[in-house]
């Protein structure tokens, strides 16, 4: 029996082609062969197109890493400055454009953030973390982020959380949902507030987000969940947004085995719920999953800072400023390697891309030379969508930082590389 023989055939004077190809023989009553009967099909055009699609895929692939790391890039740079400024002395105008840079930034980094979740869960790269949740502390955080909107909008923000318990879950996935949730809540409420409130049964859990702001129409409680698609008669003007939040809320709770959805309120806004079935709780310390960053825990180390773009080792060196954390620096992975020789840092915070010499094979060659083999090295990279964090640590790094980063998680990286 032949069965799906692809080949490829070449008709005199004609383009090739591919024929799949399924036969079988053709036997008398003793079980001699008379011949056989074969069937072949051209499948060159569903051949091309399926080449057309992976073509296509590997290019979208390819454009998205690039404009991640083109935009990350100066991203890191504009938060990481606004993050020092902040800290400085500064007058209330200046703490008021300071705020407005630091949020348009943030908001930028959103969608980006946005997109790249989009093109994973379409390409079933999206990965989920399962680790010990404290909601009531999540719910905390909300409130910290949005406290500025709150207080220019007028209005207020009420969570009711008794789960005394943790739960398994992924808490940066659940943090990225609330935050969109919320965010809008907030975004489209101008009179009145937002009110959560959290319960639970054995193995489930149930978020209820209140507003009093606008509301969602009958006819727009499914829509709103669309990919790039916002409710009808929304004035984009005056609320923005590209119609991506909502739609990735749905696909992440989908994956994490829940729903999220909009019923009637009872008074006016919009009430959204999130649930999560087959839920395990955990009987887990608040204090402790605190992970407080102290100045004072940072080492007293030589770090040698690796990238090409000056503004991100001027960061580097002002987050490090004032600790006992010195620094030196190189532009490039050849630099580095004959820096790391000079001067046997103790950590090497170095960037993926860079001209000359990448940092990945900078980062094997310091690693399968005997005498640099054992200097920690923590790549810092802005390209996320192709280059998981696995796949970094594969190459021989001992950690693996993203851009943007803030201080503090640059110091609690430092300090987990060198706990005792």
């Amino acid at each position: 029996v032949v069965k799906d023989i692809e080949m490829v055939v070449a008709p005199k004077g004609q383009d090739k082609k591919i024929i799949i190809a399924n036969g079988q023989k053709m036997l008398d009553e003793d079980g001699n062969t008379l011949g056989a009967v074969v069937s072949m099909h051209d499948i060159t055009k569903r051949k091309n197109a399926i080449l057309k699609a992976e073509q296509a895929s590997a290019s979208k692939s390819i454009f998205l890493a690039n404009m991640s790391h083109e935009i990350r890039t100066p991203m890191n740079a504009i938060l990481g400055f606004a993050d020092l400024l902040e800290k400085s002395d500064l007058d209330e105008t200046q703490h008021k454009y300071l705020d407005t840079i630091y949020s348009s930034a943030r908001s930028l980094l959103s969608l980006i953030n946005d997109i790249l979740d989009l093109s994973k869960i379409e390409s079933g790269k999206m990965k989920f973390e399962k680790q010990e949740v404290v909601l009531c502390k999540l719910l905390d955080e909300m409130n910290n982020i949005f406290t500025l909107k709150l207080k220019e909008k007028n209005i207020y923000f009420s969570s009711t959380c008794r789960i005394e318990k943790a739960f398994i879950s992924d808490e940066i996935r659940l943090r990225q949902i609330l935050l969109n949730v919320i965010g809008n809540a907030v975004k489209f409420t101008d009179e009145g507030g937002i009110e959560v409130v959290v319960s639970n049964t054995k193995d489930s859990l149930k978020i209820e987000i209140k507003d009093s702001g606008m509301g969602v129409p009958d006819d727009q409680k499914e829509h709103i969940f669309k990919a790039f698609e916002q409710q009808h008669e929304q004035d984009y003007k005056t609320h923005g947004g590209t119609g991506l939040g909502l739609s990735i809320c749905k696909k992440l709770t989908n994956m994490m085995d829940g729903d999220i959805y909009v019923v009637d309120n009872e008074i006016k806004g919009s009430n959204f719920i999130i649930e999560f079935k087959n839920v395990k709780f955990v009987d887990v310390k608040v204090q402790d999953i605190s992970k407080e960053v102290d100045i004072e825990d940072l080492p007293e180390i030589l770090v040698l800072i690796v990238d090409d773009i000056m503004t991100n080792r001027l960061l580097l060196d002002a987050y490090l400023d004032d600790t006992k954390v010195r620094t030196i620096e190189a532009s490039n992975g050849l630099e580095a390697i004959e820096m790391v020789k000079k001067h046997k840092p103790d950590l090497v915070l170095m960037d993926i891309k860079m001209p000359v010499m990448d940092g990945i094979e900078a980062t094997n060659i310091l690693k399968s030379t005997p005498e640099t083999a054992d200097v920690l090295i923590s790549a810092l990279t802005a390209d996320i969508v192709d280059k998981e964090k696995e796949h970094i640590l594969e190459h021989g790094f001992d950690l693996c930082l993203t851009k943007p980063i803030s201080q503090e998680e640059l110091f609690s990286g430092i300090i987990s590389l060198f706990k005792s």
